[in-house]
């Protein structure tokens, strides 16, 4: 069996809860590219990513070994399914998200690949796993919005060509939508996501912005950087210049609409098995900033917020005080 050619990959760096769901999305529909999803979590069949691959469901609303797309990409990439793979690529991940874990990262990226130890087959078989969905979709880019820097490390690793898109919101809104009870979807049930602390999740907010500009705007081919809230304002604006800021050329087909009371996205189905409840939309989807936690979030949690990250949201226009 040849060897399908390696994707590009437009990776979505930054805190979760920042908008890179429908952020990934509008890229992937602008370049005509597959969607999966947070590809790091493919081989994580561990609660929180939502439990063995064949009980989530896919963006197009089948269980992902019913979708027709996700059946051929199984049948070219066996391991998705192999519990003895799945065991050491869970262990593999976590080491792309632990806290400490990031102590070593930005000390030496080459370090920390090393701390992983590796198995001699998993490079190779994330490489291929890549670049199967590349091909069973016809196209030469895969969006990929697993949001750590670490994982950037990783796909250099296996020889990937990727490109960073950092992503960032309000550290504010992005506690805010942690402290939120959100499920997953797996096939037709649901399992909770776990709420995180205030401290945690502003730290964490921290730690991910120090790794992406330390680490991971080295490791990447192309870097870019947008404000989720810029990009809800102007979506048209923020995706034209992202896209050519990182060497890509859009489709001739305008997927984005201006209307009276704002923008809208007109989404196609996408083939995505990881992400939040905003992957399975489709039509026109409205773009607007949500700002629940202006009325929402108590004053505890903010002063905490804005106490713990002000410095690096400073650098990024966000005053927060």
């Amino acid at each position: 069996m040849s060897e399908p050619k390696a994707p590009v990959v437009l990776s979505l760096v930054g805190p979760g809860r920042g908008g890179s769901t429908v952020i990934g999305r509008i890229l992937a529909a602008q370049l005509g590219a597959p969607f999966p999803g947070e590809t790091r979590s493919m081989w994580d069949w561990t609660d929180f990513q939502g439990g063995p691959l064949c009980e989530r469901s896919c963006g197009c609303g089948r269980l992902i070994c019913e979708c027709p797309f996700w059946e051929q990409v199984i049948a070219e990439v066996p391991s998705l399914l192999d519990r003895q793979f799945v065991a050491e690529a869970e262990r593999i991940h976590a080491g792309t998200i632990s806290a400490m874990g990031m102590p070593l990262y930005l000390l030496s990226a080459q370090k920390w690949l090393r701390s992983l130890r590796l198995p001699p087959g998993y490079l190779p078989e994330l490489r291929r796993l890549l670049s199967v969905i590349a091909e069973k979709h016809g196209s030469s880019v895969i969006v990929d919005t697993s949001k750590s820097p670490r994982y950037v490390t990783l796909l250099r690793a296996a020889g990937v060509d990727v490109r960073v898109l950092q992503v960032l919101r309000d550290p504010r809104a992005v506690v805010y939508g942690w402290s939120r009870r959100r499920e997953v979807t797996v096939g037709k049930s649901g399992r909770a996501l776990p709420n995180l602390s205030t401290p945690m999740q502003s730290l964490t907010w921290d730690g991910t912005i120090v790794q992406s500009w330390l680490r991971c705007r080295v490791e990447a081919t192309a870097w870019h950087t947008v404000r989720y809230e810029d990009f809800m304002n102007d979506p048209d604006e923020a995706m034209r210049r992202s896209l050519t800021a990182l060497g890509f050329q859009t489709t001739a087909e305008q997927f984005l609409v201006r209307r009276e009371d704002g923008w809208y996205a007109d989404l196609p189905v996408q083939h995505s098995m990881q992400g939040n409840e905003n992957r399975v939309q489709t039509g026109e989807v409205p773009l607007r900033i949500d700002a629940r936690w202006r009325t929402e979030m108590g004053s505890r949690d903010r002063f905490v917020t804005s106490a713990l990250t002000w410095p690096l949201a400073a650098l990024y226009g966000y005053w927060l005080w």
